[in-house]
């Protein structure tokens, strides 16, 4: 991962889970994007899209590995 990089897929790990967010290109379809979206509503636990005034856009998702206290869900 290059962090210089504005186009690099980004992960951050932490105690109790993952956070994997990527750049969202222009010319991605309708198609494309409902298909994403229909993947992160089944298996991300949080998920969004951020979209700068530029009209650069980040989605993101979240993935609990564990729970307060260590114990997996």
């Amino acid at each position: 991962m290059d962090d210089d990089d504005p186009d690099a897929v980004r992960t951050e790990a932490n105690d109790t889970g993952l956070r994997v967010s990527a750049p969202v290109p222009a010319a991605l379809s309708e198609a494309v994007r409902l298909d994403v979206l229909a993947f992160l509503m089944r298996t991300a636990d949080r998920f969004g899209h951020s979209v700068q005034h530029s009209g650069t856009s980040v989605i993101w998702a979240e993935i609990e590995t564990a729970v307060t206290g260590g114990v997996t869900p």
